[in-house]
C-alpha cells in the first residue's frame, strides 16, 4: 500500500482565499526550523500550499487570518497541468487538507488549540488512497 500524508504546523503567510464557488480554500503555511551551517545556526523556512474542498471550506474560511498558527493534518498529492501560454507540462505538490488545528489564545481552564472539524466528505476529496488495512491484535505481532 502507498500512503502519502502529512502533518504541518506554522502559521499562514496570508489570509486564507476562498475561491468564486465557495467550494476551494487556498492556504499558504510557513514552517520555520533552525539549522546549524557551519557550526552557526540560523532559521530556515519552508511554504507550503494547502487547500481545503467542498463545503468544508467555508467553515474555515472566516477563522483563519495572516499570522495564524495552524496543526494541518492533510494527503499529499501532486497537481499536473499544462501550461496555456507555453504548452509544458508543470507539476506541484499540494496537501488536501483533512483536518486543521487553530491555535487560540487561551483562556483559563481551556485548552490552547481549536479543532475544527472538516468531516470526511469523502465526494468533496478525490482519494487515490486505499482505507488503511485492519491491523492484527498486539499479540499476534511478531515483535
Amino acid at each position: 500500500m502507498n500512503l502519502a500524508r502529512a502533518i504541518i504546523v506554522g502559521r499562514l503567510t496570508h489570509d486564507p482565499e476562498l475561491n468564486e464557488s465557495g467550494r476551494v480554500l487556498r492556504l499558504s503555511v510557513a514552517v520555520n526550523r533552525r539549522v546549524n551551517h557551519g557550526g552557526e545556526w540560523q532559521d530556515e523556512t519552508s511554504f507550503f500550499d494547502v487547500k481545503v474542498l467542498g463545503d468544508r471550506a467555508s467553515k474555515l474560511y472566516h477563522r483563519l487570518a495572516k499570522g495564524r498558527q495552524v496543526t494541518v493534518d492533510a494527503k499529499v498529492v501532486q497537481e499536473r497541468w499544462e501550461d496555456r501560454e507555453s504548452g509544458q507540462k508543470r507539476s506541484k505538490v499540494v496537501f488536501l487538507a483533512d483536518t486543521v488545528e487553530v491555535d487560540r489564545d487561551p483562556q483559563p481552564d481551556q485548552e490552547r488549540t481549536e479543532q475544527i472539524d472538516l468531516g470526511r466528505e469523502t465526494s468533496d476529496i478525490p482519494s487515490a488512497f486505499p482505507p488503511p488495512p485492519e491491523l492484527p491484535p498486539d499479540e499476534q505481532i511478531p515483535f
